[in-house]
């Protein structure tokens, strides 16, 4: 009697060409959504997402600054500040990209 063999099906395309294909399924369907919602409710969304990017810049406007103050004690106490330093240029680097 012969021994039961396991069939293993491997997929025709790599697994990043599903990520990708999936990801610009999503992203076409979040386009047709947008297209066709009412104006009034794409006005509110996109005040909605600037708020949300205001609140961000200003926590992260905030952390920076907070950062580099403790970054000039531990420099005055002569400690090393070089980690309080890169913290806030960092925070500051996110800061920027989310300046509204």
């Amino acid at each position: 009697m012969s021994e039961p063999t396991v069939q293993v099906s491997l997929p025709g395309r790599p697994v990043w060409a599903d990520l990708l294909i999936m990801a610009l399924s999503l992203l076409a369907m979040g386009g047709m959504i947008l297209l066709l919602m009412p104006q009034a409710e794409r006005q509110l969304l996109a005040a909605q997402l600037k708020e949300i990017r205001l609140t961000m810049y200003r926590g992260l406007s905030e952390r920076a600054r907070l950062a580099g103050r403790a970054g000039m004690s531990d420099e005055l106490d002569g400690r090393n500040p070089r980690v309080r330093y890169e913290q806030a240029r960092a925070l500051a680097w996110w800061r920027d990209r989310v300046k509204p």
